[in-house]
């Protein structure tokens, strides 16, 4: 049987591993989608904090620029920082000529909690030298057993798990080509956490083809 302890370890293990970035949960591709692959791909990002869509937006540009693949960051096609409407995002896709769209938003925050309940660890010592003096001293053993416990009281650890959805659609289709869904806790550095999410999702559209 695993210790409260030892539970706590693994379960901090894994939330350290967690901390080490994104990871790709899901991905799913359109069964009719015979290519071509994209040349060219108008980027949105859906976030209430204009920077962060604007720090996204740019990363992913570079990124996907970097693989070779002509992109666009939607929020330099306008000057709306909030939701666009159907026309807006129409004329944006023909002013640009993308052949694709990619869409990511924060799908939801869940609240974890990892509870390690306490535990109490006793340091026990040798038999004594003789029956005579186990039986002496019995009840002081007893007592005395107990002043070296330790008690480990329960500790509770709470952390935002968040789940994000990628979704590329084709423009001339007009249907969803590609989505996938990635899960990280709440980052310590955007930047990096916003990079390696790209990455996971560039990485997974080489692999399926589409670009």
């Amino acid at each position: 049987m695993v210790s409260p302890k030892s539970w706590l370890v693994v379960c901090v293990a894994a939330l350290l591993t967690a901390c080490a970035g994104p990871t790709m949960i899901g991905d799913w591709l359109n069964p009719g989608f015979q290519g071509p692959a994209f040349k060219k791909i108008l980027v949105m990002g859906i976030s209430p904090d204009s920077n962060v869509r604007r720090i996204f937006e740019d990363q992913f540009v570079a990124e996907l620029q970097g693989r070779n693949v002509d992109a666009v960051a939607s929020y330099r096609q306008t000057q709306d920082d909030g939701q666009l409407g159907e026309d807006q995002i129409r004329e944006i896709m023909r002013k640009t000529g993308a052949g694709a769209v990619v869409v990511t938003r924060v799908a939801r925050v869940d609240r974890e909690t990892v509870v390690n309940p306490g535990s109490t660890r006793v340091t026990t010592f040798g038999p004594a030298r003789n029956h005579w003096e186990s039986h002496r001293h019995d009840s002081f053993y007893g007592l005395y057993r107990s002043a070296w416990s330790t008690y480990m009281p329960p500790t509770v650890h709470e952390f935002d798990v968040y789940t994000l959805d990628t979704n590329l659609w084709s423009v001339d289709g007009n249907e969803l080509v590609w989505s996938g869904t990635t899960e990280s806790l709440a980052p310590s550095n955007v930047f990096r956490e916003i990079e390696q999410l790209i990455g996971l999702v560039i990485d997974a559209w080489v692999k399926r083809g589409l670009i």
